[in-house]
Order: structure tokens, then C-alpha cells, then sequence
């Protein structure tokens, strides 16, 4: 469901953009919800790949071992603080979408 609202929310930013109406707050809700749906779904793969998460970076015939996918999850982490911390994030979202 998550995924599907995100979804909806690059739609209608994209169709907005294309009117010539700017992004105004969408910009800052995508940003917002898409960090919060990546590290969601980071957790789940460290939680179901469990200890081995915490080796070190390695490529095989096979592709990504277990142990890369430590690196992105770490990597997965810095998504709220660049491109806008989230606090700047909201404070946007409160001016542009409620005149706050």
C-alpha cells in the first residue's frame, strides 16, 4: 500500500509539473514517504537476512551476497538527513501546503 500512495504521489506531481503548476508541497511529501518506504524496506531485508548482513561488501557469479546488502542498509540510513533532513522536509510541507 505503501508503494501504491507513493506511486500516486509521483503521478500527481508529475501531471502538476506538466499543467506548468510547480511542485509545491508534493516535492516535499515524496521525499518524505519515499526515505520512510526505502528504510522499511531496508529492516525487512536486514531482519530476514539477519547476522550475515554484517560482513563486508562482496560481488559473486551470483550477484549481491548477504553481506552488501549490510552496505546498502547502512547507506539506506542517510536518506533523511540528505536532500533535505526530514525536519526541513515538514517545515516545507507546513508552509506550502497549510500557509504555516
Amino acid at each position: 500500500m505503501d508503494i501504491l500512495a507513493l506511486e500516486a504521489t509521483v503521478l500527481r506531481l508529475v501531471a502538476a509539473v506538466k499543467r506548468g503548476q510547480g511542485n509545491g508541497a508534493e516535492a516535499s511529501v515524496l521525499k518524505l514517504h519515499g526515505t520512510a518506504v526505502a528504510q522499511r524496506i531496508s529492516g525487512l531485508l536486514a531482519d530476514a537476512v539477519g547476522e550475515e548482513i554484517n560482513g563486508q561488501e562482496a560481488w559473486t557469479e551470483d550477484g549481491l551476497v548477504p553481506s552488501a546488502l549490510g552496505m546498502q542498509h547502512l547507506n539506506w540510513r542517510k536518506l533523511t538527513i540528505y536532500g533535505g533532513s526530514d525536519e526541513v522536509q515538514r517545515n516545507l510541507v507546513a508552509k506550502l501546503a497549510l500557509g504555516l
